[in-house]
């Protein structure tokens, strides 16, 4: 079975639950919330907590993919300054062969005049 899967069933199975808990608890709770305190029945409280949860999961997966896009971008980059790299050394490569065959031709050239 696939890890994805496992998770989203998972995920289904504590939303169901925080739903279910949310429903039967209705009385009001006090929330200390740092800079005041707050009355919201306890099924509110919860639902909020649960799409908090929600939230930073997705942003964390979207966080995740956009890592795993830039990590492939490079790789591209990469093989592309590879490909870049073994172009530029053929490309000395044919310079220099033909310098070669420029100068053995001047050479015999030279060599004749001798003669």
């Amino acid at each position: 079975m696939n890890k994805s899967y496992l998770y989203v069933c998972l995920s289904i199975v504590i939303s169901l639950f925080c739903l279910f808990v949310s429903l039967i608890n209705g009385q009001a709770v006090e929330l200390n919330l740092g800079f005041g305190k707050m009355n919201l029945p306890m099924s509110v409280a919860l639902i909020i907590a649960w799409a908090l949860g929600v939230l930073s999961l997705y942003c964390y997966k979207q966080k995740q993919k956009l890592v795993a896009k830039t990590s492939q971008t490079q790789l591209e980059w990469k093989a592309q300054d590879a490909k870049l790299m073994a172009s530029i050394a053929s490309d000395k490569e044919k310079q220099l062969e033909a310098k070669i065959a420029t100068l053995e031709a001047a050479l015999k050239t030279a060599l004749k005049k001798n003669d």
